[in-house]
């Protein structure tokens, strides 16, 4: 095999024939037997030892990547199914985390430029739990159709079309269809500061709660996560136990019978055990190898934990990843605007 040594599992069986000495053919096949079942039930036992050592090394990196699977699973629900996938999100301190990252940002759109656009309006009403795919899912929610209204009564020059579509009765909430505007409705300002106190409300709920989930729940989870490990459980596991299990017994069966026909050769005389007066013969003696010496258990996990670090979520590997592209251009087409405008003021209109 590829990880033995072919000389040294013949040096085994030549250490065996030389210790017993058989004397008939039957005796060399059951010496063959015993050290075959003895070979393969340590090549059981590596392999159950590796992969046992496989899960314990993987077992942080496992955990993180479960984390991050479920968080990219809520989020894909969050167009389709959002009240289901805040819910699901807030269960884990790294989807509440994920929901403090985007509600900051959205909490910096507004105090930047005022209010929110297109799919950042969308993602906010997501983040409430309520559909924002296509206007007619608006009257669904009556929060999702004031933040939606809100951002844009908020926008520098808002079209009066938009307005006139905001009150089609198929999107427009009932509830607030039977009141009167002046009771859900304000001033771009006050509209402003209600979607700035919307942001501000929602963070001051998830940063507590990113807390206590993390103290009491994830790093618990996380720094256990290797004993967890240590036993390999499942089919995996019940079925290298099996082959151990049978391989021991092949041994004990070949053996043992080994031995009970050297004792009955010692009794009767019928059948001489190897052809000295000493019927078992000597053992040889082997020289002793100096095995390198072994990380301890405490260096090894430090190893492995520095490791899952280095591509744990969250910090710069993040999570996820979140879309801010758009940001960027925008900022560098803001960076540009004082610069274009005293190009236009020496040079008369710039050329768009």
């Amino acid at each position: 095999m590829l990880t033995e040594s072919a000389p040294e599992l013949g040096a085994k069986l030549d250490h065996w024939y030389s210790f017993y000495q058989p004397a008939t053919p039957g005796e060399a096949e059951s010496l063959d037997m015993a050290v075959m079942a003895s070979v393969q039930a340590r090549r059981v036992l590596a392999c159950l030892t590796a992969t046992v050592n496989l899960q314990m090394g993987t077992a942080v990196f496992g955990y993180d990547c479960a984390q991050e699977d479920e968080v990219d699973r809520y989020r894909a629900m969050l167009e389709t199914q959002p009240g289901a996938a805040v819910v699901g999100l807030k269960r884990s301190a790294l989807g509440v985390r994920f929901l403090i990252s985007r509600w900051e940002r959205l909490l910096r759109l507004i105090k930047e430029e005022g209010t929110l656009y297109g799919n950042d309006r969308n993602e906010a009403i997501n983040y409430q739990g309520a559909r924002a795919s296509k206007p007619e899912d608006l009257f669904q929610s009556e929060g999702a159709y004031l933040t939606w209204l809100y951002c844009l009564m908020c926008q520098p020059k808002p079209k009066d079309e938009q307005f006139i579509a905001m009150g089609n009765e198929r999107w427009m909430p009932a509830g607030l269809m039977d009141r009167e505007p002046k009771y859900w409705l304000g001033e771009a300002t006050l509209c402003r500061k209600l979607l700035v106190e919307l942001a501000e409300r929602e963070l001051a709920y998830l940063r507590p709660r990113e807390e206590r989930l993390r103290t009491n729940y994830e790093i618990p989870a996380r720094n256990g996560a290797e004993a967890r490990k240590q036993v390999l459980q499942g089919r995996d596991g019940a079925g290298l136990l099996r082959q151990a299990e049978s391989h021991n017994r092949q041994y004990d069966r070949a053996y043992g019978a080994f031995l009970k026909g050297r004792a009955y050769s010692e009794k009767t005389g019928w059948l001489p055990g190897q052809p000295q007066t000493d019927l078992h013969g000597g053992a040889e003696e082997t020289p002793a190898t100096v095995a390198p010496e072994p990380m301890s258990v405490d260096q090894a996990a430090a190893q492995r934990r520095q490791e899952a670090e280095a591509l744990a979520p969250g910090g710069e590997n993040g999570i996820g990843m979140p879309t801010t592209e758009a940001d960027i251009l925008r900022a560098a087409v803001v960076e540009t605007l004082p610069l274009a405008a005293e190009e236009q003021g020496e040079g008369g209109t710039a050329a768009v």
